[in-house]
């Protein structure tokens, strides 16, 4: 703190004045399902990516410093794009940004210019491989079907109120056995 000097204090105040105006820089959290993830598939940066793999179509979350937007054929990825928003490294964001980017024509790296069957296939889906299985299936590919509601009401109520209801009748009947 400074003393009672007056240009102590003026140079104080300009000081902490000038550090209340510098750009905070936080981090903001993204999917992670890069080899370098934590357990929780959470990273924290200043960006997140979500992009395609040249080698082999996989869709990879991950944090970067990319500036934000979308790219092509820029280094291992196919198609890149970042974004500056929390949890917003999603494959629907990709999708939708690389197609926007696509269509504008606009500052998308080298991309190649779209054929006219690209023009009429405009919402074909993209071949990609999934490296993270989403919630409800398993890893095998193929959806559970929903279980019966019969099947859950005999399980879960039946059969527990069943073994309970055994019990009190077996205690009662030695209660009033040891009575006599």
């Amino acid at each position: 703190m400074p003393t009672q000097d007056p240009r102590q204090w003026i140079c104080f105040a300009v000081i902490v004045l000038l550090l209340s105006f510098l750009p905070r820089i936080e981090s903001i959290r993204c999917y992670c399902t890069d080899a370098h993830c934590n357990p929780y598939g959470v990273c924290e940066s200043n960006v997140c990516l979500v992009g395609l793999l040249k080698a082999n179509n996989a869709v990879i979350r991950t944090c970067g410093d990319e500036p934000i937007g979308c790219q092509r054929e820029l280094g291992r990825w196919a198609d890149l794009c970042a974004c500056d928003q929390p949890f917003c490294n999603t494959f629907s964001y990709l999708r939708s940004n690389t197609r926007r980017e696509r269509g504008n024509n606009g500052d998308f790296g080298a991309a190649p210019p779209l054929s006219h069957a690209d023009d009429m296939h405009e919402d074909a889906p993209l071949i990609f491989q999934r490296v993270d299985t989403p919630l409800g299936e398993f890893s095998s590919g193929y959806d559970r079907p929903p279980a019966q509601t019969n099947t859950n009401t005999l399980v879960f109520v039946l059969v527990p109120l069943s073994v309970g209801c055994v019990i009190v009748f077996i205690v009662w009947i030695n209660y009033y056995r040891n009575l006599c």
